[in-house]
């Protein structure tokens, strides 16, 4: 993560079509979101927007499950929350991240 820019780089496991395991969202290669009307709250973890991670919690996540594994670019100033996830109110540049050699440690 390279902060100094203002952004970094979140990942989220998905199902095979990319939507989201508990509400279907639908992700989109490429594309984002944004819902400006969010505002931070530290005390809401699990609450409105979107929520992303690092890669080896996105893939512990997928519990076995089927999934493709998903990266999107977050603005710092959208992040609106900070716990084992970020919940934030925009990202965008949706990808799938390419798992084959990722060596995990």
């Amino acid at each position: 993560i390279d902060i100094t820019s203002g952004k970094a780089t979140f990942y989220k496991a998905v199902n095979p079509d990319l939507t989201a395991f508990y509400d279907g969202y639908q992700y989109k290669v490429g594309e984002g979101d944004k819902d400006k009307d969010l505002s931070r709250n530290q005390d809401v973890e699990c609450g409105a927007g979107w929520h992303w991670t690092n890669i080896t919690e996105a893939i512990a996540f997928a519990q076995h499950r089927p999934y493709k594994l998903i990266s999107a670019t977050v603005r710092m100033e959208d992040i609106l929350s900070v716990h084992k996830k970020v919940r934030v109110k925009a990202f965008s540049n949706v990808q799938i991240v390419n798992m084959e050699g990722l060596v995990m440690e």
